[in-house]
């Protein structure tokens, strides 16, 4: 067993050799050493001990990405506390889920203080109060400085691998966001089994990227996995990428980037908002890999993306599908990544009934591989009566290793998992890889036919008035039937047209023999997500039978907005009637 992520982190900053660079365009870089950010760490530190935190209790961060995340999250560390990072709020639209959703988190981890910044600070006082977090929330720049501008000497407490070295919440899909405890082992064997597999294709590391830090695969993969190897770290605040998809290129081509990594919608994104002319000036040749994971990997969406900037000089054999969640701390399994990438096409009717994966030469669905389990970590196909199912056979994902994480029980406390997860993915083995093909728990039931909703909703988002990814299939039962009837629901790109749900609705009766019972169609950001930006379609259900899930033409005014980016809090409070 190695070092806990904090002597790794300590490691780092008296090397002196590697070093975070916060990016937003190519003449707006922010460099920071290791030194620099321990620095800043023992400042938040010493607050914390001040202020009376105690070892093992939770410091909860609520901070966009920068040099005040590392200040806040290894502060919480270096005097023995717990850091828990949740995300911002991000949508304005969405606010009363925010606080409900962020109350039940400081709630469910006991947290003792919230860690925050100035344009965040007053959208906390409400979840705070609810969650009746005892020393209640500060800044970072305001705890960096309460006790003086000096660096204090910290004497940190021991830890040991199975102290819990963060916790981090999976993101939600289904239902309430669930609080996983993750260990300093089950970081290390799994940060290990990470950059083990990648040093064999990746000499130097430098990687890039845009995730957010209050998710599992940008805290743990970029901000985690850049202190285990000893490698630069480019990070892009998620809204820039969003705003400006080419800055992630462009911080690739300029800062010669080995690694990077990104959920499959990005790359659909990128794809369809960068210009031709916008890659000319770009080299993607210094990249080894690049993983896409944390949602179904399409291979229609990776193969446009790779045609499209493979005249940026990328690699075909770069792109590499993995997998992974949140229980397992973050990765599970790669594919190849001196190998190009598997794509196979498998008859859709036998998978969505659970029966043997098997290959087709037309009209079948294709899937990716994401290859093989990683060092440590043991996979098994099982039925819904929890029987290994052999080569072929389409079932439920179950895996067992050192880096699955504990969860909180009833009492709020963490219990040790040592025995196999259900991780309610389906999936099947072929040839010795990985393939995914749904959602268990999403499964619709018409007629006694299970039914799985990812492979229609992708269908649905290659229309052209559809927002791409912005699609929830689910069921909803109906007492005259006797069994479920599918509902869709489709964010528009522009305006509504009659045409739409008839043309909708004949594609998925033709390619899925299924007929739809009503299709809504929606504007821009109306489907409620998960923190990482996954569709939940549980919630959706649940809106939809509530009669909330209708075409409103209500847009917060750019005025509104554009106060919220200055930082003029109150009077967007104001607007919305929140005072």
């Amino acid at each position: 067993m190695k070092d806990t992520i904090l002597d790794l982190f300590i490691k780092r900053a008296e090397d002196g050799i590697a070093t975070v660079t916060f990016f937003r365009n190519l003449n707006q870089k922010e460099e920071h050493s290791y030194s620099d950010l321990l620095n800043g760490a023992k400042k938040v530190a010493s607050y914390l001990v001040k202020t009376g935190v105690k070892k093992g209790e939770t410091v909860t961060l609520c901070l966009p990405t920068g040099a005040e995340f590392y200040h806040a999250y290894f502060g919480a560390l270096l005097m023995g506390a717990v850091p828990c990072a949740i995300y911002p709020p991000l949508r304005l639209g969405k606010l009363d889920e925010w606080v409900s959703r962020t109350s039940y988190m400081l709630k469910s981890v006991n947290s003792k203080i919230v860690l925050t910044e100035k344009r965040i600070h007053p959208f906390l006082g409400t979840p705070v109060l609810n969650a009746r977090v005892d020393f209640g929330c500060i800044t970072v720049e305001a705890a960096s400085t309460k006790f003086g501008s000096e660096v204090p000497e910290i004497v940190s407490p021991t830890l040991f691998p199975n102290d819990v070295a963060f916790i981090q919440f999976s993101s939600g899909s289904t239902g309430k966001p669930k609080a996983q405890c993750v260990t300093h082992r089950n970081l290390i064997c799994n940060l290990d089994a990470i950059i083990s597999t990648l040093s064999k294709s990746v000499e130097e590391m430098i990687g890039v990227s845009w995730l957010p830090l209050y998710h599992d695969m940008g805290l743990v993969g970029a901000f985690h996995g850049a202190i285990y190897s000893g490698g630069n770290l480019v990070l892009i605040p998620p809204e820039i990428f969003v705003a400006r998809p080419l800055t992630w290129f462009e911080a690739i081509s300029d800062m010669k980037a080995t690694i990077t990594v990104a959920p499959n919608f990005s790359f659909g994104l990128s794809q369809e908002k960068i210009k031709d002319e916008e890659i000319q000036d770009l080299d993607l040749s210094s990249l080894k890999v690049v993983m896409s994971g944390a949602e179904p990997v399409h291979p229609d969406t990776m193969e446009r993306f790779f045609e499209k900037f493979s005249k940026a000089n990328l690699k075909r054999e770069a792109i590499t599908p993995v997998y992974g969640l949140a229980e397992a701390t973050l990765a599970v399994t790669f594919s190849d990544m001196d190998s190009t990438p598997i794509w196979k096409s498998f008859d859709k009717e036998l998978l969505h009934t659970w029966k043997k994966a098997v290959l087709v030469n037309s009209g079948g669905v294709q899937l990716a591989s994401v290859g093989k389990a990683l060092p440590g970590i043991s996979l098994e196909i099982r039925n819904e009566d929890s029987a290994v199912l052999g080569e072929g056979k389409v079932g439920e994902l179950w895996i067992k290793g050192d880096s699955i994480a504990r969860g909180f029980n009833d009492n709020g406390d963490c219990e040790t998992n040592s025995n196999w997860i259900n991780t309610g993915d389906l999936g099947f083995l072929f040839e010795d890889q990985l393939y995914l093909c749904g959602r268990s728990k999403d499964i619709l039931i018409i007629r006694g036919k299970n039914l799985d909703p990812a492979p229609i909703e992708q269908v649905v988002s290659e229309f052209g008035f559809i927002r791409s990814g912005c699609v929830a299939l689910f069921g909803v039962y109906d007492d005259k039937s006797g069994t479920e009837k599918a509902i869709l629901a489709a964010e528009l790109k522009g305006e509504d047209n009659p045409m739409y749900q008839q043309r909708m609705k004949e594609v998925v009766a033709s390619e899925f023999s299924i007929d739809l019972s009503q299709v809504v169609l929606l504007p821009p950001s109306t489907l409620p997500r998960t923190s990482s930006g996954k569709i939940r379609r549980n919630q959706a259900k649940n809106l939809f039978e509530a009669g909330h899930l209708k075409y409103k033409k209500e847009y917060i005014p750019l005025k509104v907005f554009s106060n919220i980016m200055k930082g003029k809090i109150d009077y967007v409070r104001q607007k919305l009637g929140l005072v």
